[in-house]
């Protein structure tokens, strides 16, 4: 058996991939990881998903932990960048859903007005056609599913960052190319 109090010790045996030691430093730390995301979340789901996402990002990089470093600041950190990813995420779906309760509330316009939005979205769509097939199903993903960039990340094999680089581009170039159109 190991020593729980050593962190030296489990740290070492998690980069051969002990997942006893883990486990026994997941239990050591979690509580406290937990109580800390709570803090900055204020949500307890999120929290605990923080503690999920900071351990399961342990696991996979075992190989370039630093055993002789401190664990606390280094789990703390991690989890201080995916709130803040995740609260960075959240403004811009909330700013996106406000955007478009305000421009594309179709229930409450006028003919004229909704002419004018199947004319912008037909623009919307030649655009997205000249996209990269790449680009055009992570749009589609995101927009005309609803589906989150985790989830699209998931569903074809890349990362979110990838997935965010791809929903930012397209979306500076409707930007740009719609920019001058009598629709907006």
């Amino acid at each position: 058996m190991f020593n729980l109090n050593n962190d030296h010790e489990l740290l070492m045996r998690i980069i051969l991939g002990d997942k006893e030691a883990f486990t026994a430093l997941f239990k050591k730390y979690s509580r406290q990881l937990y109580y800390i995301a709570l803090k900055y979340t204020g949500k307890e789901e999120d929290a605990e998903d923080i503690v999920q996402e900071v351990f399961s990002k342990i696991w996979i990089v075992r190989n370039c932990l630093k055993p002789d470093k401190q664990f606390m600041p280094y789990i703390v950190k991690i989890a201080k960048n995916k709130i803040f990813n995740k609260s960075k995420r959240r403004l811009i779906e909330m700013t996106y859903l406000k955007y478009k309760k305000e421009v594309l509330n179709v229930g409450q316009d006028t003919t004229e007005e909704q002419l004018n939005l199947k004319e912008f979205k037909k623009l919307v769509k030649k655009e997205i056609n000249h996209m990269s097939p790449k680009r055009k199903e992570i749009y589609r993903l995101s927009r005309e599913h609803g589906l989150s960039n985790k989830e699209i990340a998931s569903k074809l094999n890349i990362s979110t960052s990838t997935v965010e680089n791809h929903i930012n581009k397209v979306l500076n170039t409707l930007r740009e190319n719609l920019k001058y159109s009598s629709y907006i």
